[in-house]
């Protein structure tokens, strides 16, 4: 590999992520067969903070049980790979087993070492996880890109902003449980709001123990007829900014968007509602295994949320008409919430405008909250009183009185 990259010089046009590796779990079930999946372990040995590191002479080994196609699973062999990068692997230990947690610096980032010369390009690149860990961790020398790769003077910031407005949904910084307690009032909110012609993404659906609620099958049952969905992962050619700005033909769009008259003017509304954390045990995993290995915790885990969340809404609102220079209409962004919108503001949108969606989010989660939100869901999916009734085993009148507090508040 390191031959292959003689000659070449690597450019990225997008930020990629800064870490790679595992937190896998092993069950007590797997443990008995802890010599034949994990034979590895023997190679290892424990510092004082209680990192498992390689010990150089088995390295060869290592690399042998890496090689080879069963190798425990995928996963395992991402931690085995920071094993070999002189990266520690933690145990940490709960009533069901044990987890095994493993991290290093993106792979792609030794290429940098063999190529001619590796650049990084897209929007928040110089403060990004990545960047962060080529210098901080790795040690590799960072430099600023020369002038023939930066902006143009004219395109390097987003021009009218003062005709932005940036809604925002919670107070408090977003997740996805806090997000599903107030999801349907903000399509409501967006319904009443945008009424048609604005793109929107939202999470997944999800359906777990600790989560349980149709985030995308909601939205699309909403929107499908007034706006259009584009993905989290919001890159590649914008089809939804204008002509202006893409320069594509009618017949062009005809075979790629929903509404080309609404792609063909450009979008000026977009609806962020989504969220992307680490649930609360992976968070205490990371920050354990940053202990071990001598790492900012707060400043990783901080790169990371930026890159996860708000860089990610700012790709997903550029595909509007802010990207067309000349734009005077008003703008309007829903985001998930105020320190997303503070960001945004701060960094790209320097004079919009704030304003707090007026949604509340519940002081507590009791029974008849829970009730009540799934009588509204099932009235959005066009379920009849009766229907509701039997389906959540419910009373008519109780089902009644949740009804009519939905049809108040969709007013």
């Amino acid at each position: 590999m390191q031959t292959a990259f003689n000659n070449v010089q690597v450019f990225i046009d997008e930020v990629p992520a800064g870490s790679f590796g595992q937190q896998i779990r092993v069950r007590h079930s797997e443990i008995g067969e802890l010599e034949n999946n994990f034979h590895f372990m023997k190679w290892l040995s424990v510092d004082s903070k209680g990192g498992f590191f390689l010990n150089p002479e088995y390295f060869d080994e290592l690399k042998k049980y890496w090689e080879e196609g069963h190798a425990h699973s995928n996963q395992m062999k991402d931690i085995v790979w920071c094993l070999l990068n002189s990266s520690a692997m933690t145990k940490s230990t709960d009533d069901s087993g044990f987890w095994l947690t493993s991290y290093s610096a993106n792979p792609i980032l030794l290429a940098s070492q063999w190529c001619v010369s590796f650049t990084l390009l897209g929007c928040g690149a110089s403060d990004s996880e990545f960047l962060y860990r080529a210098k901080e961790h790795l040690k590799y020398p960072v430099l600023k890109a020369d002038d023939k790769f930066q902006p143009d003077i004219s395109r390097a910031k987003f021009t009218n902003t003062e005709n932005i407005t940036i809604h925002y949904v919670l107070q408090e910084k977003a997740s996805m449980t806090k997000l599903s307690s107030v999801y349907l009032e903000a399509l409501q909110w967006v319904k009443r709001n945008y009424r048609e012609n604005f793109l929107y993404t939202t999470n997944n659906d999800k359906s777990t123990s600790a989560l349980n609620i149709d985030f995308t099958s909601l939205a699309d049952s909403e929107f499908s007829e007034l706006g259009q969905r584009v993905s989290m992962a919001s890159y590649g050619l914008n089809y939804y900014a204008g002509h202006s700005v893409n320069r594509l033909t009618r017949e062009q769009l005809a075979g790629i968007v929903s509404n080309v008259d609404a792609a063909y003017q450009g979008y000026a509304k977009c609806a962020y509602l989504a969220s992307v954390n680490m649930d609360p045990f992976s968070l205490i995993r990371l920050k354990e295994y940053c202990e071990v290995m001598d790492w900012d915790f707060q400043t990783l885990y901080d790169k990371w949320s930026v890159q996860q969340n708000t860089e990610r809404c700012l790709q997903v609102i550029s595909r509007t008409v802010i990207r067309n220079r000349a734009n005077k209409e008003k703008v309007s962004f829903l985001v998930p919430d105020k320190s997303t919108a503070e960001y945004l503001k701060n960094k790209y949108f320097y004079n919009c405008t704030l304003t707090h969606t007026g949604i509340k989010t519940p002081v507590k989660e009791n029974k008849g909250n829970i009730q009540y939100q799934k009588v509204q869901e099932l009235r959005l999916q066009g379920k009849r009183i009766k229907e509701i009734s039997q389906t959540l085993g419910l009373s008519l009148p109780q089902v009644k009185r949740y009804s009519a507090k939905c049809s108040k508040e969709a007013a």
